[in-house]
């Protein structure tokens, strides 16, 4: 099974480290504290509300500084994806082998590392008391199409589990042979395809790069060598 990743030809920023970890006073709970304040806030709608309205942005820096979600998709083929992801169709798109680590290993709850996105109408409900993943592999049905999977990690100063995925300032290595093709989009530029080329031959010999590029007589991409 391959899964493929699509990326911009330009370099995303990194984002800088903040001192930020969980929402605020939560980390001097104990986890009893934790379920007794769960379980007044559940009793409590009003008093939750404006706690939640409090600690909205405390939140939402921490689940930032925590997470690191890599998104996939099971069609390398989309020209829609082309467009959104890879500097409309000037960026390339990876394949990986699904086989093999970090993507067969299992998280619990979870049977695997990677996780595929649920399409939904209406948002996931979330535990207050033991958290959860639901939002972050949860997407308006409207992106559908995209057929995506995430693979997600915390990131090593600011993970709150010991049996996640960790990477370390934003990065997470995989091994040889995980990474399996590379291939370029149907508007690179001659100079942009050699230097592609020229990376993957000398770093990753191994690794197949293909050409993505319009079909003649309708609205598709073909991809030369072909997936199998």
């Amino acid at each position: 099974m391959g899964l493929s990743s699509a990326l911009s030809s330009s370099n995303r920023p990194q984002r800088e480290g903040t001192s930020r970890g969980t929402p605020r006073g939560m980390a001097l709970m104990s986890e009893a504290e934790r379920t007794l304040r769960a379980h007044e806030f559940m009793s409590n709608p009003t008093k939750l509300a404006a706690a939640l309205a409090e600690n909205e942005k405390d939140h939402y820096a921490a689940i930032s500084d925590q997470y690191r979600v890599y998104c996939l998709t099971e069609r390398p083929d989309s020209p829609l994806m082309w467009a959104h992801y890879a500097s409309s169709h000037t960026g390339i798109c990876l394949e990986f082998d699904t086989r093999k680590a970090p993507f067969t290993e299992a998280f619990p709850p979870f049977t695997g590392g990677l996780l595929k996105v649920k399409y939904r109408s209406t948002y996931p409900a979330y535990d207050i008391v033991s958290g959860g993943y639901p939002a972050l592999f949860t997407k308006s049905e409207d992106w559908s199409y995209e057929a995506e999977w995430r693979l997600i990690a915390e990131e090593r100063r600011f993970a709150r589990s010991f049996w996640t995925l960790k990477t370390n300032n934003d990065f997470l290595t995989l091994a040889p042979g995980v990474l399996t093709s590379v291939t370029i989009g149907c508007l690179a530029d001659e100079p942009s395809r050699q230097r592609i080329e020229d990376i993957v031959f000398s770093n990753a010999p191994g690794v197949l790069v293909r050409q993505a590029t319009l079909a003649p007589d309708r609205y598709e991409l073909r991809i030369n060598p072909p997936f199998r």
